[in-house]
């Protein structure tokens, strides 16, 4: 009768029935941080977009936002809960509810994620100053390899823990 002799099979047997549950806690363990990396990224780029107090007069455009405007999305960034979608995992980073200034318009005050997106594409009374495009391409190689950095190290923990 013959014989077969593997080394590692065991090992890979035990890693294999890991439970969907245990995958789940990695990968949000793991995506957390890059999110992180990035967020501190985009925060740093919030506090050089320039201010522009001045009142726009017809024709002119603003060269920047007004410190309003700044402080609000300074105050309402944030990380949203890291999500299991049909597609993979999602996180989101960016800015949330209302800035101070109350218009006829906008009677709870600016959405922050209105300004954000005008500062960054500009407007025809605004100049575009892409903060969040040229941070995110900047940091985006760096992000993901966090990720991977703590997935690999997550694994190795639950790696370790099976042996």
């Amino acid at each position: 009768m013959a014989s077969f002799e593997s080394q590692g099979l065991d090992d890979f047997i035990n890693l294999a029935v890991f439970t969907e549950r245990q995958i789940n806690s990695v990968i949000g363990r793991s995506i957390h941080p890059g999110a992180r990396l990035m967020a501190n990224a985009v925060k740093k780029a919030v506090q050089k977009i320039p201010v522009d107090d001045r009142k726009s007069h017809h024709g002119s455009r603003r060269q920047g936002i007004t410190s309003v405007q700044k402080r609000g999305l300074i105050e309402s960034f944030g990380i949203a809960k890291i999500r299991k979608t049909r597609y993979g995992w999602d996180v989101k980073i960016g800015f949330d509810g209302y800035n101070s200034i109350v218009t006829k318009k906008y009677p709870k005050g600016q959405p922050n994620a209105m300004i954000a997106r005008s500062i960054n594409s500009g407007t025809s009374f605004m100049k575009a100053y892409p903060f969040m495009d040229t941070t995110v391409k900047a940091n985006e190689e760096a992000t993901v390899q966090k990720i991977s950095d703590q997935f690999d190290k997550e694994l190795d923990k639950i790696w370790n823990r099976v042996k």
